[in-house]
């Protein structure tokens, strides 16, 4: 009798195993498809933008621009989905929907602080950030830099609410509203081109982003609304959820410090070297984007609400099956697909940029940057799906150390390569840093997961 419950809880558990599996793949499709809608009507901002301006003073300004509040936002929501998702989770299983408003209440109260200094820090201290980051620019280029950095600036703060208004739609298993958003900018600077490109230049891109951020985080607001939350933060004191968010939320920021530098930097030292290299580099990362947010970017998306779950209801058993099938079935597409857009690097670049501003030695140049940007994308598959684990699990402090390696080895793969390579040199570096990424956090994950499976009932 012992042995057929045995063998009957045993089939179970590989039900229930295999029914998460299906449920994240199904949510990943869902999230996959929104975010493929998004990245196509990137990929024709993209297009437009290159014929426009291909690889020109006027647009590397405007990017070098992006880069503090790309930079900041990628802390500040980096922080977010590493922590409120998962505590969002455990309430839902164990405490009720009444528990996550008032955690949410809360959330927003320090959020929009947060917000509000890091903007007004940023206000103050790009006079002298912009003169170390674009050390390579002209003093013309390097003021046009500056004054676009203070037009974008208030999108911050619009784009860092919809961080968090995303993270709780996702929470809640409500995927293919928040994937589809982003679609808002590219939309809009599409239709800014088309009417006012000609006549009004980078200046037309600057609007079309403030536009788009306050669309996106319209709709974010408006989806919330129906889901039954409010918006208005309201301070009600600080408890153990909220204690357990900013707990998991530090190791998060300083993780996603460590790993936003390494755009920075990328950035930062392109700027050191012949004019258009920043734009080749933003340029050569653009099919990489679109391969990793369809598919590395849909799938940790889907995964984290399910895993936190199980990590809120101990089946951590469960997770570490789930983590080495995934990771099987990651190499078995990702490896194919690289070597495949490798071979056909020149030939895509051609076909997507090559036309009005973008000319012929442009493609020989950013075709060699996506080239080597693409070796990324199996180690970007593992290390982003890995990582949620991590954050399921409630262990960010895995992430900073991680980040901290990595920072370390971008740096010095930036200075090395880009000696013997030029911009392609700062491409290899990414490369690098993904692969280490990826098995650093395997390994540890592993281990967490030996650790607290003793915590299983």
């Amino acid at each position: 009798m012992t042995e057929v419950i045995d063998r009957t809880r045993g089939l179970a558990r590989g039900a229930d195993e295999l029914g998460t599996g299906m449920r994240i793949l199904r949510a990943a499709a869902i999230v996959a498809s929104g975010a493929l809608i998004v990245r196509f009507g990137g990929m024709v901002k993209e297009l437009m933008v290159a014929a426009y301006f291909g690889r020109s003073d006027e647009l590397e300004a405007l990017m070098m621009a992006l880069l503090l509040p790309s930079f900041m936002l990628s802390i500040i929501a980096g922080g977010s989905n590493s922590s409120i998702i998962p505590v969002l989770a455990d309430l839902r299983v164990n405490h009720g929907k009444s528990e996550a408003k008032k955690l949410m209440a809360n959330a927003a109260c320090l959020q929009g602080a947060l917000l509000l200094a890091v903007t007004l820090l940023l206000a103050l201290a790009a006079p002298m950030l912009f003169p170390m980051l674009c050390s390579g620019f002209s003093q013309e280029k390097l003021m046009t830099t500056e004054r676009n950095f203070y037009w974008l600036l208030p999108a911050l703060f619009f784009r860092g609410f919809s961080s968090m208004w995303a993270d709780v739609l996702n929470a809640g298993h409500k995927f293919a509203l928040a994937s589809m958003i982003p679609l808002a900018t590219s939309l809009s600077t599409v239709l800014a081109l088309m009417a006012f490109g000609r006549s009004y230049g980078a200046n037309t891109l600057i609007g079309a982003f403030l536009v788009g951020s306050v669309l996106e985080a319209s709709l974010l607001a408006s989806a919330l609304r129906r889901e039954g939350w409010s918006l208005i933060p309201r301070w009600r004191g600080m408890d153990g959820h909220l204690k357990a968010v900013i707990n998991q939320y530090l190791p998060g920021v300083a993780s996603a410090v460590m790993m936003g530098s390494t755009d920075v930097i990328d950035n930062a030292m392109a700027a050191m070297l012949p004019a258009g290299s920043v734009a080749a580099l933003s340029y050569g990362n653009k099919i990489t984007s679109f391969v990793l947010g369809i598919g590395a970017a849909s799938l940790t998306t889907a995964a984290l609400p399910h895993l936190s779950t199980m990590a809120a209801e101990r089946r951590i058993a469960e997770m570490r099956a789930l983590l080495w099938r995934y990771v099987r079935l990651l190499l078995l597409v990702s490896v194919p697909l690289t070597v495949l857009l490798i071979a056909c690097s020149r030939e895509i670049v051609a076909l997507l940029f090559q036309r009005g501003a973008f000319s012929a030695s442009d493609t020989a140049i950013v075709s060699g940057v996506q080239a080597a940007l693409l070796l990324q994308v199996p180690f970007f598959f593992i290390g982003g799906f890995t990582v949620r684990f991590v954050t399921a699990l409630r262990a960010s402090r895995i992430m900073f150390s991680g980040t901290a390696i990595s920072a370390a080895v971008n740096v010095i793969g930036n200075y090395v390569f880009m000696i013997w390579f030029g911009v392609v040199g700062i491409a290899l570096s990414t490369a690098l840093v993904y692969a280490i990424s990826a098995a650093y956090l395997l390994f540890m994950t592993t281990r967490l997961i030996d650790s607290r499976e003793g915590e299983a009932p």
